[in-house]
């Protein structure tokens, strides 16, 4: 919802904004440094300037780093706002560290912690402040799936020779062909400064997702972007791969103990799954279910499916089942991140039936990804779609960024167990 109260502001707003950092960062620095102030602006000043300069760049890259994320539809900021301080702080201590330049424990821990309250206190008042979203909902084209949006009180606009409603925006279906009528309406909202919002973005925004019947060629251009940076991006997951192996290994030797002990069996599990340009590979996951129930045969698992050992339902809840997997980002099959990927009799079922769901094989499936953090697992065709939807926001806004935040949610996933099957 924050991300599109960004279109109705005006430069008031962001002024406001601007003077309300500068104004922090004046307070944090002179908070910050009333413990040894004149250690810092006396006696060490030559040496200090850059812990004060360091910390009002890494209060204003806090900020800039919390307003960008509450763009992000499904994010919630003030959730992130703690990790993106922490970062910018540590990463300043590291160059403080590396140039050999003075700095202080004491400034630092209350510059951060001030820095977090301050631009948290800004974000608050800016939402207290603005008004509840009222839109205009123009009744032509695709627009029916705005009406399950929540937060927003629409304002149907039936007849295109009616004045402009008194609205915060006017939503409209721009990907189809606007009738002339209707052209010339939005053409009049515009000259009275009423903004006029595509529906195919408003939905993207406030949803995380992508309808189907909108998917066009511009869609594709994170596709294309992600197959282009596809040698970056698997440089990043072997570097991940081998931060992680320590932590990988040992918790692979503790649920394998944990798995023969609860069930007779072995402790790996092989399927056939449809990956990077329709290809089929083997994937790899901790054995879950009865040995009699984990075969190659093609089926979705309930919520609390019999099947399931006592031990694989505590694996699957914490998604540590999905740890051999790792194997194969480093053969190259599957990338840390990216959409879940699915077994042929599903896929060959879901493509004839789901319109684009064939695109998701234009990039690498991975372990995590947008829509199994939102949407988790899909048990049919109908949440398949659904989850498709997810797939396809991901693949329209790929970005290193988005990766980044897709891997912070899934620690929360991870420690919530939200989603499990």
């Amino acid at each position: 919802m924050n991300a599109l109260i960004h279109h109705e502001r005006r430069w008031g707003w962001r002024l406001a904004e601007w003077g309300w950092l500068m104004v922090g960062a004046v307070l944090m620095v002179l908070v910050s440094a009333a413990p040894s102030w004149h250690n810092i602006f006396v006696e060490r000043w030559p040496d200090s300037w850059l812990l004060v300069v360091g910390s009002v760049v890494a209060m204003t890259i806090s900020a800039a780093a919390i307003e960008w994320v509450s763009r992000m539809p499904l994010i919630r900021s003030r959730k992130l706002a703690a990790g993106i301080v922490g970062m910018a702080f540590i990463i300043l201590v590291a160059v403080l560290m590396i140039s050999r330049s003075y700095y202080s424990r004491w400034f630092l821990l209350i510059a951060a912690g001030f820095s977090l309250v301050w631009i948290m206190l800004g974000h608050w008042l800016r939402m207290w402040i603005a008004s509840p979203l009222r839109w205009g909902l123009v009744e032509s084209g695709c627009v029916e799936p705005l009406r399950e949006v929540s937060g927003i009180e629409w304002t149907s606009i039936n007849q295109a020779d009616s004045d402009p409603p008194t609205v915060g925006a006017v939503v409209a279906d721009m990907t189809s062909e606007v009738p002339s009528e209707w052209a010339r309406f939005l053409t009049e909202c515009r000259f009275r400064n009423t903004p006029v919002l595509d529906a195919e973005v408003v939905y993207e925004t406030l949803t995380g997702r992508v309808q189907p019947e909108w998917v066009n060629e511009g869609h594709l251009v994170g596709v294309r972007t992600a197959r282009s940076m596809s040698v970056i991006k698997r440089t990043l997951d072997w570097c991940i791969c081998l931060l992680l192996f320590p932590l990988l290994l040992l918790l692979t030797g503790i649920c394998a103990v944990a798995i023969k002990l609860d069930s007779r069996g072995p402790v790996f599990f092989r399927q056939d799954r449809v990956g990077l340009d329709n290809h089929t590979f083997r994937v790899c996951k901790l054995r879950t279910m009865v040995m009699e129930h984990e075969s190659n045969a093609a089926s979705f698992a309930d919520e609390w499916d019999g099947r399931v050992t006592r031990v694989g339902r505590i694996l699957r809840k914490c998604r540590l089942d999905e740890i051999p997997q790792f194997w194969n980002v480093v053969k190259g099959e599957m990338s840390i991140v990216g959409p879940r990927p699915e077994q042929r009799e599903f896929v060959d079922q879901f493509v004839e039936s789901i319109p684009f769901y064939a695109l998701r094989h234009l990039v690498r499936p991975g372990i995590t990804g947008w829509a199994q953090v939102h949407y988790g697992y899909a048990a049919d065709e109908i949440e398949n779609r659904r989850k498709l939807e997810f797939d396809l926001f991901y693949l329209k806004h790929w970005s290193f960024m988005l990766d980044t935040m897709i891997l912070m949610r899934t620690i929360v996933v991870v420690l919530t167990g939200r989603g499990a099957r």
